[in-house]
């Protein structure tokens, strides 16, 4: 282990002290490399890349206009979308679709305004997982989140779903978020 370290230091040594062209240079380090190999020490000094770079899955999408009346057991949709990597949100309806199965995060959150109550649930493939609730509201404005973490097969569908009465939801601060983790 020693000669090792010691042999990397003289390497990098020889190659730091020495004022030579770009092409002496590169000829150093090519040589270093030779010896470190012939030593048996190999360095890591690979390419690395992001693991599963092509199959991101990402979005963001906020309400773009408010809603002042919105029927029980209705999908929100959310048409401003500011990031879709993967291209798995479709606006046109407010669903997310998994083009893969994996664990998967989503976040909404909602202002609603006076007197009003917001039933806002996570819902996947038909089910309601986690809500975000505001009852009765008493005053002016109201902001609230709900988030959860689920298993998702390819092909399921995660979406918000009204379950409230008198729902006003405020474009551009109600918003649904999620990746893949």
């Amino acid at each position: 282990m020693k000669i090792v370290f010691l042999g990397t230091l003289l390497c990098l040594a020889s190659i730091a002290t020495s004022t030579l062209t770009s092409k002496g240079f590169l000829n150093n380090v090519m040589n270093c490399k030779a010896t470190c190999r012939e030593m048996g020490w190999e360095p890591c000094c690979k390419k690395k890349t992001v693991k599963d770079k092509n199959h991101t899955t990402a979005f963001h999408a906020v309400l773009s206009k408010s809603i002042n009346s919105l029927a029980h057991n209705t999908i929100v949709q959310y048409k401003t979308v500011t990031a879709n990597i993967g291209g798995c949100y479709d606006p046109d309806n407010g669903v997310f679709t998994a083009k893969e199965a994996g664990v998967y995060s989503f976040s909404w959150c909602f202002l609603t305004k006076k007197g009003g109550t917001v039933y806002l649930g996570g819902d996947v493939d038909g089910k309601i997982y986690s809500y975000a609730i505001i009852e009765h509201q008493a005053s002016t404005w109201m902001s609230t989140c709900g988030h959860m973490i689920v298993t998702l097969k390819t092909g399921s569908k995660v979406s918000t779903k009204n379950n409230g009465k008198n729902v006003y939801l405020h474009g551009g601060y109600t918003y649904f978020t999620g990746h893949k983790l």
